[in-house]
């Protein structure tokens, strides 16, 4: 049976990644593009772990701001998200 490469399995982590933020931008919360959502990806293991999390976990990540965490706070609080 082949095995993947290393560059193989790199390029497959890449995509993985890039996933997750486009997965981010793509919720269409206001103010959160490709740097927040790196910025979410990189301390948030799942949506649901960024779902659970208040404004004040949010505010603790350097780089997020008090609109930003709010906007993202408010969006998942909405029934229809």
């Amino acid at each position: 049976m082949n095995r993947p490469s290393t560059s193989d399995i790199l390029s497959r982590l890449s995509r993985l990644v890039h996933h997750e933020q486009f997965i981010l931008s793509a919720l269409a919360i206001p103010g959160l593009g490709g740097t927040v959502g790196d910025l979410l990806a990189d301390n948030f293991a799942s949506l649901d772990e960024l779902k659970a999390a208040d404004e004040e976990t949010l505010q603790n990540i350097d780089g997020l701001g008090p609109v930003t965490t709010g906007h993202i706070v408010q969006w998942f609080a909405e029934p229809e998200n």
